[in-house]
């Protein structure tokens, strides 16, 4: 079988190989790549009404005023980027970005997180790893996932 090669000497030009080998097939590319592993999901949307139970109230993140959502329907814990700034949390980067999709089906790349933040319910104080989001109506949201790991019912 003849082949056709690029110029081994950098000419820009392709070589015609007679007899060449044959080469195996290239395996198939999907067309769109999957999704990440640690693809979640935000129920919040504001003006709507979300899957799940939420209850949102003010309470302390390190020792500073939130304004926190508790939703069921969201299986990660955010922060605000704002609230970050100001309270001078310092953010690390994840070993694996998180996906989600906005409330107009665009995705997000969640690439941040403020870890062990010590969020202050009335006499209990907990840690939280607190994923880094854009947030316009509350300061964090927290998902089910530590909901469930705590034992808290909503």
């Amino acid at each position: 079988m003849n082949a056709l090669f690029p110029d081994p000497y950098g000419h820009g030009q392709w070589v015609l190989v007679p007899n060449a080998p044959a080469l195996p097939a290239p395996a198939p590319v999907p067309a769109l790549p999957p999704p990440p592993p640690n693809q979640t999901r935000l129920a919040f949307l504001p003006g709507n009404q979300a899957n799940g139970a939420m209850v949102e109230g003010t309470f302390l993140i390190n020792s500073r005023p939130a304004r926190i959502l508790f939703d069921t329907g969201a299986s990660i814990s955010v922060i605000s980027s704002s609230f970050m700034y100001a309270s001078n949390l310092i953010p690390s980067e994840l070993d694996i970005p998180y996906e989600i999709s906005s409330p107009l089906g665009q995705r997000v790349i969640l690439r941040q997180v403020c870890k062990d933040c010590i969020v202050s319910l009335d006499d209990q104080q907990f840690m939280i790893d607190f994923v880094v989001l854009s947030l316009q109506s509350f300061d964090a949201i927290i998902g089910i996932y530590w909901m469930s790991r705590v034992g808290a019912v909503i």
